[in-house]
């Protein structure tokens, strides 16, 4: 009877794990939001372990504009436990030996997943200052390069920008930036913004467009959607800016808009 006893309760405990994995394992077929919630669980696990990694990695270099491409090399090993895949377009319209500013849609904090696919060496960031405030990944993107503006203060973002434009004439390197201003997952991109074209113009760099489809029935954290599907990556052939003057921005602008507009609405998820 005693050797009975030993084994009742390791039986019952194994049993009871067999009831509770099961149990888990049938909500989450059943319902989506329970699917959201283990999964966006898990994607916050998995930020406070790749802070952790990446902050130790950066460290060492802090500030350079190799960082954001590190950051990539490290976050693109582990995409696949997200069970999304990622197809890059048109890398034939990249050229290593250029340096541009490249311009890009924005939809979500999930983009820094999507932009790992494509994140060129020597590249920064340009965004805006409140992001150096948000716990763990402002000082995170700090140490990664990322340059910070003021866009409630026009002098000092103008000031920002001349700034920028100077160091990229001495140290040769891409700059990233959202010309939408915004997150948006509409069938139409928002109207840009000028900045990123005035940096292009005073630089004489040219303006790499690249296009993110449309994602929100794959990942759409504010209505409670993480699933598994694709997600496009296309880069468009270069806007060239060699000759242009400031006059000339509004119309360079309103090029680019309209290219990276009509590959967009190519790639609307089709329940729109």
């Amino acid at each position: 009877m005693a050797g009975h006893g030993i084994w009742f309760l390791p039986c019952c405990l194994t049993s009871l794990w067999i009831y509770i994995i099961s149990f888990i394992f049938i909500i989450y077929v059943l319902s989506s939001t329970f699917r959201f919630y283990l999964k966006f669980l898990c994607l916050l696990v998995y930020y406070f372990i790749m802070i952790l990694v990446t902050f130790a990695i950066l460290m060492w270099t802090p500030g350079s504009k190799n960082n954001l491409h590190k950051m990539s090399k490290i976050l693109k090993c582990t995409e696949w436990l997200w069970g999304i895949q990622y197809t890059v377009k048109g890398l034939e319209n990249y050229k290593k030996d250029s340096n541009y500013v490249i311009v890009s849609n924005h939809q979500s904090s999930f983009d820094m997943h999507v932009l790992a696919n494509f994140m060129p060496p020597k590249t920064t960031v340009l965004s805006k200052k409140e992001v150096l405030y948000i716990p763990m990944f402002g000082i995170l993107f700090w140490l990664a390069g990322v340059l910070f503006i003021d866009r409630e203060n026009r002098g000092k973002a103008i000031n920002m920008m001349k700034k920028v434009a100077d160091k990229i004439k001495q140290e040769k390197f891409n700059v990233w930036i959202f010309p939408e201003g915004t997150r948006h997952t509409g069938s139409k991109l928002l109207p840009f913004k000028k900045g990123a074209f005035h940096l292009a113009q005073q630089t004489q760099m040219p303006v790499l467009p690249v296009v993110v489809s449309n994602y929100e029935n794959v990942v759409n954290l504010g209505k409670r959607w993480f699933t598994t599907g694709s997600i496009d990556i296309t880069i468009l052939p270069e806007v060239s800016t060699e000759g242009l003057e400031s006059s000339d921005v509004e119309q360079l602008t309103e090029k680019v808009y309209s290219i990276m507009c009509n590959e967009y609405e190519k790639c609307i998820p089709s329940q729109q």
